[in-house]
């Protein structure tokens, strides 16, 4: 009986910067007018030492994250955003956050959205697409 076995050897340079992105942001939840969230469960500790850079994008209800006339767009360092009634004046709107290493500038996370609206009793309701959850769970997959 012969066996033919094939060698292969492949190689691929890489750093683990171009990697590696924040997974979903747990806690994320509207307190007033203001957004807060909390840093991945997944992200090193302390937080201080290995920061993110959150992009923060408000959009026009109906539309995406990746639209090109946003409400307002800021990248920020705090784990908070209020939202500027000046600014923000439709009733309805997508507030958008992912986030990258500050430091190496590595990939941007997915995006996570929230959409909001004003019921006749004029609290807000958050209504959480779980888009991010879904995205990060297929790559860990992989």
């Amino acid at each position: 009986m012969r066996s033919v076995y094939r060698l292969e050897a492949y190689t691929k340079v890489f750093f683990l910067r171009e990697i590696v992105t924040p997974g979903p942001f747990p806690h994320l939840h509207l307190n007033g007018s203001v957004f807060k969230w909390d840093y991945p469960e997944s992200w090193e500790k302390p937080c201080s030492f290995f920061s993110l850079l959150f992009h923060v994008k408000v959009v026009r209800n109906g539309e995406d994250c990746h639209s090109n006339n946003p409400l307002d767009e800021k990248n920020i360092s705090k784990t908070e955003y209020p939202i500027d009634p000046i600014i923000i004046k439709p009733k309805r709107f997508v507030f958008c956050l992912r986030a990258q290493d500050k430091h190496t500038e590595g990939p941007w996370s997915h995006w996570i959205l929230i959409k909001s609206k004003k019921n006749k009793t004029k609290h807000l309701t958050i209504i959480f697409l779980k888009l991010n959850a879904l995205h990060y769970q297929k790559d860990k997959i992989k």
